[in-house]
């Protein structure tokens, strides 16, 4: 697909069992991501939440209109630690997206970075589905060893609401560990169905430090 422009909002995973470090290698990652995209009040408009036992909306929707003051503003996210509530941080895109440009046309994204099983499994299952009711496009994108697979499908959409840029073209991913590239779905013993489509799911053993760069 051509690239387009986007109303995008990043979820990352501040619980205390991601860790300081790991945390730190999270928005470099995203950081780097969003390089690939133009960053602009008429192009991708960015925003991000962070969520632990609480969500917050750090970074909100459009309110940094470059590429470089994004990447800054990202890496500057603090580690707040606590438990994983998922559910929370989904329930606030609502909230999130309120000035997002839907009646222009322009497609609402978010991409969700989370270590392992939210604190309520059913209440994340629920609130994902009321994310995809609205008719956001959601990626997920799991990192460590005790990432739920089936949370991270539920949370994803199925792929066949449009296309995001480079996104789309990179679905399901491993890595044993922070410091080496991502390999492909292929790698993971066991790979999940997904019915005919394409889960919009992202799935890293240890990190996404690798991905786009």
């Amino acid at each position: 697909c051509t690239a387009r422009a986007f109303d995008f909002m990043i979820l990352l995973d501040a619980s205390g069992s991601v860790g300081a470090d790991n945390f730190e290698i999270m928005k470099n990652f995203v950081a780097n991501m969003l390089s690939n995209f133009t960053i602009g009040p008429d192009d991708t408009r960015v925003g991000v939440i962070s969520f632990a036992s609480s969500p917050s909306i750090v970074i909100p929707l459009g309110s940094i209109n470059t590429y470089s003051q994004l990447a800054t503003a990202i890496r500057g996210i603090s580690y707040t630690q606590g438990g994983t509530n998922t559910a929370g941080a989904l329930d606030l895109l609502s909230t999130a997206f309120a000035t997002a440009r839907v009646s222009e046309g322009i497609s609402r994204v978010a991409a969700v970075f989370t270590d392992g099983m939210s604190n309520d499994a059913a209440a994340t299952v629920q609130s994902a589905q009321a994310v995809h009711n609205d008719k956001i496009t959601v990626f997920s994108f799991g990192i460590g060893t005790g990432v739920s697979n089936a949370e991270l499908v539920a949370i994803a959409s199925d792929g066949q609401q449009g296309c995001i840029d480079t996104i789309t073209t990179i679905n399901m991913f491993k890595a044993p560990n922070f410091n080496l590239p991502l390999g492909p779905m292929s790698s993971l013993s066991g790979p999940l169905s997904c019915g005919s489509k394409h889960c919009n799911c992202v799935f890293i053993e240890a990190a996404a430090a690798n991905i786009i760069r």
